[in-house]
Formats: C-alpha cells, sequence, structure tokens
C-alpha cells in the first residue's frame, strides 16, 4: 500500500464505528416496523437504505474530525451540515470522502426505492 493510500486509511476503530452505525440503525428500523402488510424485502431495501446514510454521516464525521475539529463541529450542527457537507465532501473528495458520498447515494437510492414500494403495497413480493 502506498503512502499516500495509507495516509487516507481509517483506523480499525471508526471502522467498527461505521459498521456499528449500518447495523443498528438497520435493525432498529426493522425492529420498530409493526405494520403487519409490509413485505419483509421492502422493510429490509428501507432499512438498508437508512442504515447505509447513517453509516455515511459517521464517515464523514470520522474524516472530518481527522481533518480539522471545526469541521466535525459544523457536521455536528442538524442543518447547517446539510449545507456544509457538500462542500466538505468536494474539498476532500480524494482524501477519503469518495466512498462514504457513494454509499450515502446508494443510502438514498435504497430508501427511495424502499419508500416507492411501501406507499404502494400492492406490490408484487421480490422474494
Amino acid at each position: 500500500m502506498s503512502d499516500e493510500a495509507k495516509k487516507h486509511q481509517l483506523p480499525v476503530i471508526a471502522l467498527w464505528c461505521v459498521m456499528l452505525a449500518f447495523g443498528g440503525v438497520t435493525t432498529y428500523m426493522i425492529s420498530s416496523a409493526t405494520e403487519p402488510g409490509i413485505q419483509r424485502s421492502d422493510l429490509l431495501i428501507f432499512a438498508a437504505g437508512v442504515g447505509c446514510i447513517a453509516s455515511a454521516l459517521v464517515w464523514f464525521f470520522i474524516v472530518a474530525l481527522q481533518r480539522s475539529v471545526w469541521w466535525s463541529i459544523i457536521l455536528l450542527v442538524p442543518l447547517l451540515n446539510t449545507l456544509v457537507l457538500p462542500i466538505f465532501v468536494r474539498y476532500y473528495w480524494g482524501e477519503g470522502t469518495r466512498f462514504p458520498a457513494f454509499l450515502a447515494l446508494v443510502g438514498i437510492a435504497g430508501e427511495v426505492i424502499g419508500a416507492l414500494r411501501l406507499m404502494v403495497g400492492t406490490t408484487p413480493s421480490l422474494v
């Protein structure tokens, strides 16, 4: 592994935090669904999308914390982070924000697909 790649590599504890964020949010979303008519595959797609977004946010926060304390403080403010996060990702695109940005896009796509399938309700089962 090159020195440049090692410089942008996340520590092992940070990767565990990202995985725990995905697993915890996905599990919570699945266990909190109480409506009996929801198909399991639709719920899994929706919950995995929310989990992807949550793990991407944790990843962005860890990268921001590695860069500057000010970036991480700004990303903790609820509405301000929506405005500042695209600037942060664009500024540090080659320094560790590329993969969590794609992870967030996959999560948004999963949420849209899952939400549409949940709203329609009469779609055929995926499995």
